[in-house]
């Protein structure tokens, strides 16, 4: 029988030997390409580089299209949406169909695709557009906004399935119309480590005050290692527009000056970075580090030096989108503080594990006043370590992939064979 093939699409996709593309959605992408590759699947992925071409991930076929890695404004993703669409029609036939989420409405394009290649569609729900763009401060004109709603409304109804990433996503979705039958909620996982293709497991610490210093190269290393170990506040993940940071800037600026052995540290990407740089030089913050996007094969041990985790998100984006930043503070059992909506699906997760804490954005003294708890109350620091290693051991990368799986293999009418 011959073998049944899906192509992936999305903007982002890891490059090999680079840092390049290590946004959540392109980790998650591999992780899950990979794992239809072992159950048989002829795999494809249609993503952008900074260079355009063709390259082989192990057995995955690899297309990119010329595109910047930090594209800015809506017509530089419009154009990557436009790149996409057009080098898809000259692709080979795929039996499946699966879009992500960035660029915005790229459901639209997928859709289209599907039917001129009489192929099957699904969309894999990263974050709900256009729904979002208001909420990062996109503003449209109010027919160029009913226009994209009632297209990504159709494309979503015409898919065969939508997985979506979270229970709040999923019932932001049926109350805008979309099918219930047709919605799977599969939540994101923990990202792999990737040079090792692991699964990033609980270590915890005897003493949450002794944590190991970051591995951020020589220079770095030897200004982390002067003076005695701090409690670090760990931010890891990308900084966006979706991912505000005054309340932590506030927060830092309260605890600067009474607790001197509390760090505040940020690794990752995207535009906000620069922001904390400059906000962090003009207020004074000595206790605020940050440091380059570390190697795939240093993310456990960089995951496990922060004693707790800060998540971030807009307060408007509830059932938009699901921070993965949280499922990775999880896997290492760290205790999360997750600054946003309150009924956002981070904040229930972490409500109903015990593990951490919800804090609304601008109340800076609530989230000075709960990182120092956790730094001088050990036992409030374990039961929220504890909430956090329980749930570490829901989200597993193997379980949600199998159960993506299922769902395409359904969709598509294929039965694997036999093991």
């Amino acid at each position: 029988m011959q073998k049944p093939s899906v192509l992936f699409i999305n903007r982002i996709y890891p490059q090999a030997r680079s840092d390049k593309g290590r946004a959540a959605s392109g980790r998650l992408l591999k992780d899950l390409a990979r794992e239809f590759a072992r159950q048989g699947w002829s795999v494809r992925v249609l993503t952008t580089g900074e260079r355009g071409g063709k390259e082989m991930d192990g057995p995955i076929a690899i297309r990119r299209v010329r595109a910047s890695d930090q594209p800015r404004g809506k017509m530089r993703y419009g154009l990557i949406w436009i790149k996409l669409f057009i080098r898809g029609l000259f692709m080979p036939r795929s039996d499946v169909v699966i879009t992500m989420s960035d660029p915005p409405l790229l459901a639209i394009a997928g859709g289209w695709l599907a039917r001129i290649k009489g192929a099957k569609h699904l969309h894999w729900a990263q974050e709900l557009y256009p729904d979002l763009f208001p909420v990062l401060g996109f503003n449209f004109h109010g027919g160029v906004m009913r226009w994209m709603k009632a297209r990504m409304f159709k494309a979503l109804n015409s898919s065969e399935r939508i997985i979506a990433v979270g229970q709040c996503m999923g019932e932001r979705l049926k109350f805008q119309g979309v099918a219930a039958p047709q919605i799977s909620i599969i939540p994101n996982w923990p990202e792999r480590v990737l040079a090792h293709d692991i699964q990033i497991k609980p270590k915890p610490q005897k003493n949450n005050a002794q944590n190991k210093p970051l591995p951020v190269g020589a220079k770095a290393m030897s200004e982390m290692l002067s003076g005695a170990p701090k409690f670090r506040i760990l931010y890891a993940g990308t900084i966006g527009l979706a991912h505000p940071i005054d309340t932590i800037l506030r927060a830092a600026e309260i605890l600067e000056s009474k607790h001197d052995d509390i760090e505040f540290v940020f690794t990752g990407n995207g535009a906000g970075f620069d922001l904390l740089s400059e906000q962090r030089d003009k207020r004074g913050l000595q206790n605020i580090r940050l440091i380059p996007f570390q190697p795939a094969s240093r993310l456990r041990e960089m995951m496990e030096s922060g004693d707790v985790h800060l998540i971030t998100m807009k307060q408007g984006a509830a059932g938009m989108m699901v921070p993965s930043k949280l499922y990775a503070a999880m896997a290492v059992a760290r205790p999360c503080v997750f600054i946003g909506p309150k009924q956002s699906e981070a904040a229930q997760v972490i409500e109903e594990f015990g593990a951490g804490a919800v804090i609304s954005h601008g109340d800076a003294d609530a989230l000075a006043a709960q990182i120092r708890q956790y730094r001088e109350d050990s036992e409030a620091w374990f039961a929220a370590h504890e909430g956090a290693a329980k749930a570490g051991t829901i989200f597993k990368p193997h379980d949600h992939m199998r159960a993506f799986i299922e769902r395409v293999n359904k969709a598509a009418g294929y039965i694997p064979p036999s093991p």
